[in-house]
């Protein structure tokens, strides 16, 4: 998680860059014109990073909640049948 946000901290940066580099004189030849082409990738590549990060997201919690529905549903069969569904989470014995 950690090295997603890094990652898009520094393509912030390195667009803000080019940008400001890009800004500062007319675009006029194909150098220019690769320069604007990277900056479109880059760009597109930070919204797919965000797009990464926010599904990333949606999966830790689609997890948390499987595992509490998870417990819950052992804590019920324990009711039922006490000794038949040990908690797998807990260790020794």
């Amino acid at each position: 998680m950690k090295t997603l946000l890094t990652g898009l901290a520094m393509l912030a940066l390195l667009g803000a860059f080019l940008g400001s580099a890009l800004a500062q004189r007319p675009a006029s030849g194909p150098e220019d014109e690769r320069m604007v082409r990277m900056m479109k990738m880059m760009e597109q590549m930070q919204d797919q990073m965000k797009q990464m990060h926010g599904q990333m997201t949606q999966m830790k919690q689609m997890h948390e909640q499987m595992t509490g529905m998870m417990q819950q549903h052992r804590a019920e069969m324990q009711k039922v049948c006490p000794g038949a569904a040990p908690d797998p989470t807990k260790k020794g014995g």
